[in-house]
């Protein structure tokens, strides 16, 4: 209460102070939902990453071989 009177006593406008308070809460809670989002996406998307992982193992490991340039060539990206 304190810090009010001394805020009204500055200049300052009580209903610029809590509209300002208002918007940071709402900024905040929306942060805050966006962040819960996000880390839902990717926990869900790191739980079937290692599932979905269907490329050669010989395009993986990335060695120029026969088998590297024949898949290659398969896929057409020579």
């Amino acid at each position: 209460m304190s810090k009010l009177l001394i805020y009204k006593g500055n200049g300052g406008k009580v209903y610029d102070l809590v509209m300002a308070q208002k918007m940071k809460r709402e900024k905040e809670e929306k942060e805050q939902i966006q962040d819960e989002l996000i880390k839902e996406a990717r926990s869900i998307a790191n739980r079937y990453n290692d599932t979905w992982d269907i490329r050669p193992t010989a395009i993986v490991r990335g060695e120029k071989t026969g088998l590297y340039n024949e898949i290659r060539a398969i896929m057409g990206r020579i």
